[in-house]
C-alpha cells in the first residue's frame, strides 16, 4: 500500500475536562439494545456488577445532551467480559454498537441532510467518505470525543483520540473497541443502506497505542469473502460473521 494520507476531516477538540460525558439520549439506547440482547434480569445484573443501577439517573433523559460520564460506560462494557466471558462479551458490545444507531440518531438533521447530499453521489469512495464524515460528527456532538479522519489509497482512517471505552486504564494485547466498530458498521448501513464494508479497529489505548484507530475498506467485500464467511473483523470473533 502506498502511504499518502491526506486529512479530510477533523471535529473540534474539546476542552481537557475532569469528566468526559457521552449522551444521555445514545446511554438510554445502548442499554435499551443489550436488554433485548440478554433479557431484564442480565440487563440489571450486569448494571448492579458494573456499580450502575445507583449510579445512573433513574430515568435517563431522552435528549442528545452529554451528562453520562464516561467512566459509566468503560465499567459496563468491563463488567460484559467478567459476566459473560469475551467470546460474549465481545458480541454483545458490537451488537450493542451496531443496534443502537438508528433509534438513537435516525431522525436527527444531519443524518437527514448526509442522505439526501449521498443522493447526488455515485462513487463507491466518495459516498463513504461522506457517510464517515457524518459519523465523525455525532460521535464529537453526541460525546467529548475528538474524531480526525483521514483518506488512504485503499481505506480510511477514523482515529478517536479520546475513547469512552478506554477511559479506564486497561492493559490489553488485543483492541477492545467492539462497541465502536458496531457503531461504524450500523452507522453506515444507515447512511448508505448496505452493511458491506469490512471495518477493523487496528490501534487501541487500551493496548498501549496513542489512539484508537479504526480502518475502513474502501472496497467492499468480495463473493468470495461473504462465501468463505470472511466478513468478520480483526478484533471480533469468527462467529460474527455477517
Amino acid at each position: 500500500m502506498i502511504v499518502d494520507e491526506q486529512l479530510i476531516h477533523v471535529t473540534p477538540e474539546l476542552k481537557k475536562e475532569p469528566t468526559q460525558l457521552y449522551s444521555s439520549r445514545y446511554t438510554l439506547e445502548i442499554l435499551n439494545v443489550i436488554n433485548s440482547l440478554v433479557g431484564e434480569k442480565g440487563a440489571a445484573a450486569l448494571l448492579r456488577a458494573a456499580g450502575l443501577l445507583d449510579a445512573l439517573p433513574p430515568k435517563l433523559n431522552n435528549k442528545h445532551e452529554n451528562t453520562i460520564p464516561y467512566i459509566y460506560l468503560a465499567n459496563l462494557f468491563r463488567t460484559l467480559d467478567i459476566i459473560y466471558g469475551s467470546r460474549g462479551a465481545r458480541s454483545i458490545a458490537y451488537q450493542a454498537g451496531k443496534l443502537s444507531f438508528e433509534p438513537a440518531f435516525g431522525k436527527l438533521k444531519i443524518i437527514t441532510e448526509t442522505k439526501a447530499k449521498l443522493e447526488n453521489q455515485f462513487r463507491g469512495a466518495e459516498k463513504l467518505e461522506t457517510a464517515l464524515c457524518t459519523l465523525a460528527e455525532i460521535s464529537a456532538q453526541s460525546s467529548d470525543q475528538h474524531i480526525t479522519l483521514a483518506d488512504y489509497t485503499d481505506h480510511f482512517r477514523f482515529t478517536v483520540g479520546n475513547c469512552p471505552i478506554c477511559s479506564v486504564p486497561l492493559q490489553n494485547e488485543l483492541p477492545v473497541c467492539y462497541f465502536t466498530v458496531g457503531f461504524i458498521r450500523g452507522g453506515l448501513q444507515n447512511l448508505l443502506g448496505v452493511n458491506d464494508y469490512p471495518v477493523q479497529e487496528t490501534e487501541c489505548i487500551a493496548s498501549g497505542d496513542p489512539a484508537c484507530v479504526f480502518t475502513i475498506r474502501k472496497k467492499r467485500f468480495t463473493t468470495t469473502e461473504v462465501g468463505s464467511g470472511l466478513t468478520g473483523f480483526l478484533t471480533l470473533p469468527e462467529h460474527l460473521h455477517e
